[in-house]
C-alpha cells in the first residue's frame, strides 16, 4: 500500500511537472499562408460559418470567389434514408477486418438510400482590377484565429490591402479593400 501511494504520487508529481512546462503557441504562428495566388480550387483559402462558405483565390488583376450555401443541393427534396441498411453493417464491418475493402465498399454502396444528392457550388463572384498587374511584396493569408482571409500587395509603391471574413450572426461575407495612397 505505501509502495503504491509513492508511486502514485511520484508519478502526479512528474505529470504536474511536464504539464507546467507546456507552452502555448503564439497566434501569429496560427496562419497559412502564400506568395502567389491560387491557380486550382484546392490553392485557395476557404471561409465559411457553417452556412455560407467561399474560397478565395487572392488574384491581383481580378479576385475570384468561389460561393457557396448549404441549401444549394442537386436533385430534390425526398427521404434519402434506406431502412434495410442497419441489417449491412455487419457484413461491411466483416470485410473490414478480413481486409477486404474492395468488397466492404461495394456492400456499402448498398446501404445508401435511393439517391445521394450533392453539394453544389453557388457561384463565382469575380471581381476585376484596373492598372498594371506589376506588383511585389504580394502575400496572401488566412488567420486560423479568426477566420479572416488577407490579400496583400505593393504596387507603385502603395500598399493595397483585401480582407475577407464571413460572419454567422450575420450570415453575410464581408470585404474589406483598402489602399494607404
Amino acid at each position: 500500500m505505501r509502495f503504491s501511494g509513492l508511486l502514485f504520487s511520484l508519478l502526479f508529481l512528474l505529470f504536474a511537472r511536464k504539464a507546467d512546462c507546456q507552452s502555448v503557441v503564439p497566434d501569429r504562428y496560427l496562419n497559412l499562408w502564400y506568395m502567389k495566388p491560387a491557380v486550382a480550387w484546392e490553392e485557395a483559402l476557404p471561409l465559411g460559418n457553417g452556412k455560407t462558405g467561399a474560397m478565395i483565390f487572392g488574384g491581383i488583376k481580378e479576385e475570384r470567389y468561389q460561393l457557396n450555401d448549404n441549401t444549394l443541393w442537386s436533385g430534390f427534396p425526398e427521404a434519402g434514408n434506406n431502412p434495410g441498411a442497419a441489417s449491412l453493417l455487419p457484413m461491411v464491418r466483416q470485410q473490414i477486418f478480413r481486409s477486404n475493402f474492395d468488397s466492404a465498399g461495394k456492400i456499402w454502396k448498398k446501404m445508401q438510400g435511393p439517391y445521394s444528392a450533392r453539394y453544389l457550388p453557388l457561384a463565382d463572384l469575380n471581381l476585376s482590377f484596373s492598372g498594371d498587374t506589376i506588383i511585389d511584396s504580394y502575400k496572401r493569408e488566412l488567420n486560423l484565429n479568426n477566420a479572416v482571409s488577407v490579400v496583400q500587395y505593393r504596387k507603385e509603391k502603395k500598399l493595397y490591402k483585401r480582407e475577407t471574413f464571413i460572419s454567422f450572426p450575420d450570415r453575410v461575407l464581408v470585404s474589406r479593400f483598402t489602399t494607404d495612397a
